[in-house]
């Protein structure tokens, strides 16, 4: 029995440094830099993740607007609604901008 406990202890010593090691490893492509910021790598092309971070309204720092008015609805009709997307987002964009600089919004329904 005391063999059998050896036996699994030493497995499980084992497993958590191997475990260790790979968990906390940094990654070829992406890793901490000494300020905990993501720091992003090329390959030797020039290839590399994107950073998304930014993308969003306003940066993606800003929170939706609630109170934006519904100018234009579009539903679906049962085929491609591309030009019918386009057309009320033409249409929006074509309006003067209220006090806040939103002209409103296009409701897909």
């Amino acid at each position: 029995m005391q063999r059998v406990t050896s036996a699994i202890a030493g497995i499980a010593v084992s497993f958590l440094f191997t475990m260790n090691n790979s968990v906390f490893a940094q990654a070829a492509w992406v890793h901490l830099d000494s300020n905990n910021n993501l720091v992003y790598s090329n390959d030797d092309l020039g290839n590399h993740i994107p950073d998304f971070s930014y993308a969003g309204y306003e940066s993606g720092g800003v929170a939706l607007p609630t109170n934006v008015v519904v100018q234009q609805t579009v539903s679906p009709s049962g085929g491609d609604d591309t030009t019918n997307i386009q057309n009320a987002i033409n249409a929006v964009e074509a309006l003067p901008p209220d006090g806040n600089g939103v002209r409103g919004a296009v409701l897909l329904d």
